[in-house]
């Protein structure tokens, strides 16, 4: 049987030369160099077309169905490419962790074991210091009262009480309660870098980690953020900067974001919404 180009064997089994590379390169469809036998095709793809005659509808694939098919496995091999190298950046972090931990547990065992003896021993020595001041101390106050240096009659009384001090306005609020000013009607500045802001920062944590997701694999569709992560990511990176239209949808899309991210919103920080 005569030899054709892989273009020649394309067009003769109604495919394109990309099924015809694929075909060869799996081993389904021997090929001499650049060329393929077409006693070969008719094996694989069953009557060919000799230029006079049309291909054998059986043989012939709807392109369509296969434009469809091969788009999907184009997308499918793109999500597997990018599983893989996650799953590959997670097991080396993995890895650096535990070695991480180890060295760490063995330095403290370590500093243990050698602090262990000098800290009794300071111990005893600030003990022995400060029972020898004391006694300095007692020693000078009873020569002093020998001498009539200090009398009970010389010591001024405390004629007022001393004011009591209460200590609860000194006392923060609870960490886990955020203040009225992370309020998401009212984005301050500086509120999407406090702690306090418990909503608020971990939304913006776990924004920062979907948009350096998106940014690494560009060509995932799967990995690009949503338009309401686009505008809360301006929202608590921009200030604001004097943007009505954004200052103005900003809380809605922080509340698509709490939605999506399953976070759950203090009521300090829905207060403040405009009537």
């Amino acid at each position: 049987m005569p030899l054709v180009s892989k273009s020649e064997a394309a067009r003769l089994v109604g495919v394109t030369r990309q099924t015809i590379h694929r075909k060869i390169k799996a081993g389904e469809l021997s090929a001499t160099g650049s060329e393929v036998d077409t006693s070969e095709l008719i094996r694989v793809f069953g009557a060919i077309s000799d230029g006079t005659q049309p291909v054998t509808p059986m043989s012939q694939p709807d392109s369509a169905v296969q434009t469809t098919l091969q788009a999907r496995v184009d997308g499918l091999e793109s999500q597997l490419a990018v599983t893989r190298e996650q799953l590959a950046d997670t097991s080396k972090d993995r890895d650096e962790w535990r070695e991480i931990a180890k060295e760490a547990t063995s330095n403290v065992k370590l500093i243990t074991n050698q602090a262990a003896a000098p800290k009794n021993n300071d111990n005893i020595a600030i003990f022995i210091a400060g029972a020898f001041a004391l006694g300095l101390l007692t020693t000078a106050i009873y020569f002093m009262v020998l001498r009539n240096d200090v009398t009970p009659s010389d010591a001024a009384p405390l004629t007022e009480p001393l004011p009591e001090v209460s200590y609860e306005e000194f006392i923060p609020p609870p960490a886990q309660v955020p203040p009225t000013w992370c309020s998401i009607y009212n984005i301050e500045p500086f509120s999407k870098y406090n702690p306090i802001c418990s909503s608020l920062h971990y939304i913006k944590f776990k924004l920062e980690d979907q948009v350096r997701l998106q940014n690494k694999f560009p060509d995932a569709e799967h990995m690009r953020i949503t338009s309401a992560e686009a505008l809360a990511s301006r929202c608590l990176n921009d200030g604001l900067l004097g943007d009505e239209w954004i200052a103005e949808n900003c809380p809605q899309a922080i509340l698509e974001l709490a939605d999506m991210y399953d976070v759950e919103l203090h009521p300090n920080e829905l207060s403040g919404k405009p009537e």
